[in-house]
């Protein structure tokens, strides 16, 4: 099977992947995105590896909407959010966490 997204070959374990494939691999950019055996069988996806590109809204959804949209309280995905480490409390409330990794290090 060959598409211009990528090729699924399926052969036997002692036979060569035939050399124009193996070209085509190389200039196309491709990554093996499937390689599995089964008995005397090989199979093979090859492709570009990406996410396709998805149309996004220009419209912002409020905490709130957002919150109803998850099918929880305001104050339950806001305490979501800090305990992921979306916001950060400080002791003039939340902010934006500059990182989501970012942690509140308690005080020895």
């Amino acid at each position: 099977m060959n598409t211009n997204k990528g090729v699924l070959v399926v052969r036997s374990a002692g036979t060569p992947r035939p050399e124009d494939l193996d070209q085509r691999i190389l200039t196309e950019g491709w990554s093996a995105l499937l390689l599995f055996s089964y008995g005397d069988l090989l199979f093979e996806a090859w492709g570009r590896m990406y996410v396709e590109f998805q149309e996004s809204s220009d419209e912002f959804a409020s905490i709130a909407e957002a919150a109803v949209e998850l099918g929880m309280s305001t104050e339950e995905l806001v305490a979501r959010m800090v305990e992921d480490g979306l916001f950060l409390e400080t002791s003039d409330g939340l902010i934006a966490s500059p990182h989501p990794d970012l942690r509140r290090i308690s005080s020895c």
